[in-house]
């Protein structure tokens, strides 16, 4: 695997089973969020729902919350977290 987010959990760290849990978690919400504010730039009008799919960290609120509150896209939308094994069983 040769992706970025690999060499920072994996290969950069001294440990080898990868960097602790915290440091994991840390990781995940600054890679999440800076994938949804471009994958969000220049929209201002917010969806009716955001489906937000992960299997690599947990943060509370999740990334797409946080994103939706500091767009104030507080009302109507709809927002559905799940993670790797549940989603796994959607058609």
């Amino acid at each position: 695997m040769d992706s970025p987010l690999f060499h920072d959990l994996i290969k950069n760290g001294s440990n080898p089973m990868g960097l602790h849990l915290g440091d994991r978690m840390a990781l995940y919400e600054k890679t999440a969020i800076k994938y949804i504010d471009e994958m969000y730039k220049g929209v201002d009008k917010a969806p009716d729902d955001i489906i937000h799919v992960t299997c690599s960290g947990y943060i509370s609120p999740s990334p797409v919350e946080r994103f939706a509150s500091r767009k104030e896209w507080l009302q109507p939308l709809h927002i559905v977290i799940t993670w790797g094994a549940m989603a796994r069983c959607l058609p």
